[in-house]
């Protein structure tokens, strides 16, 4: 399967953006590490119970906080390429 063009879009966008930060989504490579998990089930319950934003006043994540950023990312990227 090729992306191309609409994976640039998508990396495009979350850089830009900082969509995909520590500060927006937490530490995402070092929760991987810290998890090792086996299948995408157990890390999506692990990222759920263990995962903060990496900001000044961190947050947990949530499955909503990661809607929102999916929704804001959609925008964007429609934004760069309606078509």
């Amino acid at each position: 399967m090729e992306f191309g063009k609409k994976e640039k879009v998508l990396n495009y966008a979350c850089q830009t953006y900082h969509l995909s930060r520590p500060k927006k989504v937490g530490a995402v490579m070092t929760l991987i590490r810290e998890c090792q998990p086996k299948t995408i089930q157990e890390w999506e319950q692990w990222y759920f119970k263990n995962a903060y934003t990496d900001a000044k006043t961190p947050t947990k994540i949530n499955i909503e906080s990661l809607r929102e950023l999916g929704e804001r990312l959609y925008e964007k990227i429609t934004d760069l390429d309606p078509a």
